[in-house]
């Protein structure tokens, strides 16, 4: 419990899903003590590791780009569920196929594929750990994994989140960018988050500039009440969130 606490921890404070990854696998590892390990992410249709503990070129050449229904990880992948393989050499989902060879010469005759699944209940990857011989999990470990599952999907989810945002920002500045339109927006209270060149051009003002209201009423024909517009805007939205923060603040005192 107290590697997972640092786990999270570590998860809060930094952004960086490669390192984070890393962290969750090698946790993992540990509170399972398994030998080896890796972490895949389902793109394309296929299963690609992005980090991986333990393991040589020949294995995680075979195994990156795993489809449905190949080994313990493509048959996780397959039916949405835990797959757990005590001895690769006596299993049916290894009959005389060449993951089973891959598998033994890599020296992980034992391996158990969790799938990373999103709150939608979508597959986002695959969590697995193996071991030097065969081995039987405990229910408790099988438990702690679910937890460890569960942290990495969430972090993924995150990411991929963060990652479409990100990618819709820029496709709206670069079609800002190429409009005849004057585009400028603000935040939420007010805070100037970008300006288009249009508005340079009309202007004169850039980015920074822009930021200093009285050289934007500088610009602007007297009749034009763009900023009169703007400042009500806001303050409805800090009228709003003080009425937020006030109900709440009343609803926890008629909790308590």
């Amino acid at each position: 419990m107290t590697r997972r606490q640092q786990l999270s921890s570590r998860l809060a404070q930094s952004g960086e899903i490669t390192g984070l990854l890393e962290q969750v696998i090698d946790t993992a590892i540990e509170i399972v003590e398994a030998d080896m390990g890796n972490i895949q992410l389902f793109r394309k249709g296929r299963l690609r590791i992005v980090c991986q503990r333990g393991f040589k070129p020949p294995f995680l050449d075979f195994f990156d780009g795993m489809e449905h229904g190949v080994a313990a990880c493509g048959t996780a992948l397959q039916c949405g569920e835990r797959v757990i393989v005590d001895d690769v050499s006596q299993s049916a989902i290894f009959p005389n196929t060449v993951a089973r060879e891959v598998m033994l010469e890599a020296g992980a005759p034992s391996v158990q594929s969790t799938p990373l699944l999103g709150r939608s209940g979508r597959v986002l990857g695959m969590l697995s750990t193996h071991y030097q011989k065969p081995h039987r999990l405990t229910e408790r470990e099988l438990r702690l994994l679910d937890l460890v599952a569960r942290q990495a999907a969430d972090l993924i989810e995150s990411s991929l989140s963060a990652e479409a945002l990100r990618e819709s920002e820029k496709q709206f500045r670069q079609l800002a960018e190429v409009g005849p339109q004057i585009v400028w927006l603000n935040g939420p209270t007010g805070e100037l988050e970008f300006v288009n060149c249009r508005w340079v051009e009309f202007s004169g003002l850039d980015y920074e500039a822009t930021k200093n209201p009285e050289q934007i009423e500088k610009r602007l024909h007297p009749d034009d009440h763009l900023l009169d517009h703007w400042w009500k805007c806001v303050e409805t939205v800090r009228l709003l969130s003080w009425r937020r923060g006030y109900a709440a603040k009343m609803e926890n005192s008629a909790g308590s």
